[in-house]
Parts: structure tokens; sequence; C-alpha cells
């Protein structure tokens, strides 16, 4: 009974808790920047749009999910007594065809059957009465602003997918709520930071400007704080302190995903439950009550399997040259170097593996690639009148190797 409770505690389903106006305890600003706009746009019946980003595992989609009920409670009150705004959530990654998000929106928005050979053959067929259905509602046909019970709200989880696949595709929806007209609120949600960026131009010339909202990645005391706000509904302890914090730092360091830090505590966990299970059969005494905990040791066993082999793995494929810079690395005591100075302890190291170095500016391009990968940090400083390019600083964040 206590693991079953435990595994309940640690599924993605469980909600965290919340404070005292709803917000949740951690991700509480980006919470009500999202719960605003929406809120915003429904309660006065007008369209518009938004772009939430951020790394994976950052609460993006849940937050989005609790900022919809919030602000469709504050709207429309809890009791449900007025017609209500329609949420359509999609996650992008399940469509076989991107051009078929079109006609599901018109299924599941707005009530359209799309079964015809039309909607399947033609993606522009389906657009053009999507736009209408957008631009349609009972109020705009007789010439009066939408109404909060009107509005549809679109959710596109997984929305680069799309921009990978069919990139126009994306364009049309963000332009579905910046019709005159529309009664579409439209929430784009993806893990790339920087896709609006790249679509930034093309948005600006057809008018659409969504409003966006980041969430970066969970630090330490945050990943904690969730963990600790799952197991408060325990009856007991069921984890050491201080495998907790071994858990949550190591994730942190790592990617700073909640996915993670809930598998390895649930990995630990397991790893608790078999060595038990093994000591019943030898006939080996458990100890004292407290050694019944998930100790050290199996959160080590288990963020070894969640975490460390596939970082391992992914080290040992770089080309020798990167892992050569990350040796070199890793003997620096300091956690901040410059540029050239690193590079003079990997042309040392090299010459005594008896490997020939890479020139300075080959150099710089594998620690941008290496950085790109998230293995080290790097951060150039402005030049100096008296500096050239290899004496910018260049910032080594030692707890990423």
């Amino acid at each position: 009974e206590v693991c079953n409770a435990v595994k309940n505690a640690l599924h993605m389903s469980a909600s965290p808790e919340c404070s005292a106006d709803g917000a949740p305890k951690v991700r509480g600003e980006e919470f009500r920047a999202v719960r605003a706009f929406l809120a915003g746009r429904i309660g006065t019946g007008t369209s518009g749009s938004l772009y939430v980003s951020g790394v994976p595992g950052s609460g993006k989609s849940h937050i989005v999910r609790r900022a919809i009920s919030s602000s469709l409670g504050e709207v429309f009150g809890h009791k449900g007594g007025r017609r209500r705004s329609k949420v359509v959530e999609i996650n992008c990654m399940t469509l076989r065809d991107p051009r078929r998000i079109f006609a599901l929106l018109l299924e599941k928005g707005f009530g359209m059957e799309c079964a015809g050979e039309a909607y399947e053959r033609d993606m522009s067929f389906a657009l053009t009465h999507l736009r209408k259905a957008a631009s349609c509602g009972a109020r705009a046909r007789k010439g009066k602003p939408n109404s909060p019970g009107d509005m549809v709200v679109l959710v596109l989880d997984e929305v680069d997918h799309l921009y990978r696949c069919q990139g126009d595709v994306l364009y049309d929806l963000f332009s579905l709520a910046e019709m005159e007209g529309s009664r579409v609120v439209f929430v784009g949600i993806a893990n790339s930071i920087d896709l609006t960026l790249r679509m930034l131009p093309h948005l600006h010339s057809i008018g659409v400007e969504p409003t966006m909202v980041n969430f970066r990645a969970y630090l330490h005391p945050e990943l904690q704080q969730l963990m600790q706000d799952r197991l408060r509904t325990l009856t007991g302890p069921v984890f050491d302190p201080r495998a907790l914090e071994l858990c949550c730092r190591k994730v942190a360091a790592t990617s700073g995903d909640m996915r993670r830090c809930l598998n390895a505590a649930m990995a630990a966990l397991e790893c608790h439950i078999s060595q038990s299970r093994q000591k019943d059969r030898e006939g080996v005494d458990g100890g004292a009550p407290g050694r019944r905990l998930v100790v050290l040791q199996h959160m080590s066993l288990a963020l070894g399997r969640c975490l460390k082999l596939p970082l391992i793995n992914g080290m040992r494929a770089l080309p020798q040259h990167q892992q050569m810079i990350l040796c070199s690395t890793a003997l620096m005591r300091e956690g901040e170097v410059a540029l050239t100075t690193l590079y003079a302890k990997y042309v040392d190291l090299c010459r005594s593996s008896k490997i020939s170095g890479l020139a300075f500016n080959e150099f710089e391009n594998a620690c941008t690639s290496l950085n790109d990968q998230g293995l080290i940090s790097v951060s150039y400083t402005h030049l100096r009148a008296h500096e050239t390019r290899e004496d910018r600083g260049c910032r080594l964040l030692r707890e990423k190797k």
C-alpha cells in the first residue's frame, strides 16, 4: 500500500500544491502571465495568439492547462451557469499528416463534419472553411462583438513538429487569431525557444505578433520543492532527505527536466523494493525502521541508470578533439577560464598524448559545438581596445561537464 501511494505521488498526472491565489508554488509567475492573457482575451471576446516555449520537462503543458481552467472559472464562474468557451487540445506529435490539422480543428473546435474527399485531398479547402468558421460567430453575423461564450481556445502542443514538417501550416494557425472578427484564442506550446525568432520575419509580414512566455529549466531548489510537495501527502517518510537532494541536484545540473527527476525517484524506489525482497528471500533482517527508507545507495544506482549512461554514451560518440577539450576542461581547477588558457591546456594534453592539435579557430568552433550540446557553457565578453579576438573571455561552467 505504501509503495502504491508513493507511485501515485510520483506519477506525472499528480498535481503539485497551489498557493492561496490558485497559482502553483513553482512557476507562479509563468502561470499568472498565461492566465492573464487567457482571461483578458476570453473575457473581452477578442482573439489573440500565445506562444509558450521552454526546455522539455519544464511544466509548460501542465501550467497552460491549469491556467485555462483558472481563467475559465474567473470569466464564467465555477458553477458553469453560462455557456463557456470551447477548449480544444491537440498534441501535434500524434498527427501522421500535419496538413490534417485544419480538418481536425474544424471537427473538434467548431463541430463540422470533415469526412469528405475534398478535406482529405485539398488542404486549402479545409483551411478556407476553418477561417470562415473562426470568423463567423452568431454575434459576428449580426455585427456585434464576440461574447466570451463564442470564443474557442485552440491549444496545440509540440507545434515545432508542424514547423519541421509543414512550415506554412503553423503560419496559417497563428494567422487564425488575427483575422477580423475572429473568435479563436490560439495557444502554441513548443520546446524550441527560438522558433518564433526563425518565424518572426514572416509573422511580421502577415501582421501576426504572438505574446510569448518562456519557461526556463527547473533549478535545484524548485525541483526539491516540487518533490517535497508531492511526497508530503504520504503518511510517513519514504526517501532519505539526502537521497532526494542528490536526485534534484543531479537532474538540475544535467537538464532540469522534472520528468527525469520523477523517473529517477521511481527507479530508486524499485531498487529499494528489489533489494528488500532479496533480503527477505535470504532471511536477512532488514534492521531498524530508518534503514527501510530509500537511501543514497538506491538513488545513486537509479541516477546511474537514468542520467549517467546516456550522458557517457553521448560523450563517447564525440569526435576525438572534442573529447580532448572536455578532458582539458576537467583538468582546469578554475570554474571560469579564458579561452586562450584552455587552449594552452588543450595543446599540452594533445602533445602528451601524441595527437596533432587543432588550430585556434578550429578549437573555438569545437567549443561552440560543445556549448550547443550543453556540455560546456561559452560566454564571450566584450572586446577591449587592446584585445584581439583570441583574448576574449570564455566561461566554462564545470557543472555542465
